[in-house]
């Protein structure tokens, strides 16, 4: 899959919390490689159901696409960078 397919898909989810260091770190990354995402709101407090049903750890955020769902921060952008290489926000001592 090429670079641009990759940042125009629609099915980019983003599954957050607005106060989240760990999610405003893979917002930087989606914005700075200009990948399209829905971002959708998880309140992690009370009827946890939706989001251990996306992680069942209960960490926030959850990335999803039609290929994978990821819930670490480090390991989304990892994802992000190996998919889309440009503006590459990990050094290659973190690869």
């Amino acid at each position: 899959m090429c670079d641009g397919e990759f940042v125009t898909r629609r099915c980019n989810r983003l599954h957050w919390v607005s106060v989240s260091p760990y999610v405003r770190k893979v917002q930087a990354v989606l914005n700075t490689k200009g990948i399209n995402c829905t971002i959708t709101l998880i309140i992690p407090l009370g009827d946890e159901s939706e989001l251990l049903s996306l992680n069942p750890s209960g960490k926030i955020p959850v990335y999803q696409n039609d290929e994978v769902t990821l819930s670490d921060s480090s390991v989304i952008c990892a994802y992000l960078d190996k998919k889309s290489p440009r503006y590459a926000a990990l050094s290659n001592r973190c690869n």
